[in-house]
């Protein structure tokens, strides 16, 4: 499996949507502890996260169908952002903001893209730098 894009967004939650929420966006570079973390995901995600995904239709179109299938053909932030736009729009304010990653790449000569978002306002930090192992617990008021 092979990693050709990621990109991250800081969605905001906007469930009702009565009130766009600009969110910003970065291409991941391909190096790095970020993107090692974020390449273990992608490696597990076909035993962790194989999920038949379906796209109900009377008539053929959808409009969640017809962004994946953008993304997947031009790989580029515009197109991701369009899906983390719709996940800000079915986001209600219980899960506050997330970091979404979007990551394209190929398996075995098939597109494949994975979907991830982490919480942006709390961690754990754990450090065995000493010998014992200190356990932190961070939160970012907002």
């Amino acid at each position: 499996m092979t990693i050709e894009k990621i990109f991250a967004h800081l969605v905001y939650p906007n469930y009702k949507g009565d009130q766009p929420i600009p969110f910003t966006s970065s291409e991941v570079s391909l190096s790095g502890k970020l993107f090692s973390m974020i390449k273990e995901i992608y490696e597990g995600s076909p035993a962790e996260c194989n999920i038949e995904i379906s796209f109900r239709s009377n008539n053929q179109t959808n409009i969640v169908r017809d962004a994946l299938v953008d993304l997947i053909k031009k790989r580029t932030a515009v197109e991701a952002g369009v899906l983390a736009e719709r996940l800000a729009s079915k986001t209600t304010m219980r899960s506050k903001s997330g970091l979404f990653f979007v990551v394209i790449g190929k398996a075995q000569s098939k597109d494949c893209v994975l979907f991830s978002r982490f919480p942006t306002d709390k961690a754990i930090l754990a450090d065995d730098g000493s010998g014992s192992l200190n356990v932190e617990f961070l939160e970012k008021f907002l």
